[in-house]
């Protein structure tokens, strides 16, 4: 569609209506619904929220931080000794696989 804005003014009203009816399905059909693949919903939000306080960033750079920290065996251990930091209890630190 983008590419034809370059000739609107040169068609016809007729020729714009054809261009559309064929460009979208004639018929109902289904499309099968595709999952997000990002890190949405995969941190407890009380980790992200620490992350993004203690770095003054928002949630979503946070959630990649996250990413980041979790890829590595170093990562996880600055991340456990940051949450210890915070006097988060041992149980909650467990739970977010630390």
């Amino acid at each position: 569609v983008n590419e034809m804005q370059r000739y609107w003014d040169q068609l016809t009203p007729r020729e714009v209506y054809l261009f559309y009816s064929q460009l979208f399905p004639k018929k109902k059909q289904y499309n099968k619904y595709i999952k997000c693949t990002s890190d949405e919903g995969v941190y407890d939000e009380w980790l992200i929220k620490l992350i993004s306080d203690h770095y003054t960033i928002s949630s979503t750079e946070s959630a990649k931080y996250l990413t980041i920290f979790y890829s590595t065996d170093s990562g996880k251990i600055f991340l456990k000794k940051l949450i210890q930091g915070y006097g988060i209890e041992q149980k909650k630190i467990k739970k977010a696989g630390l």
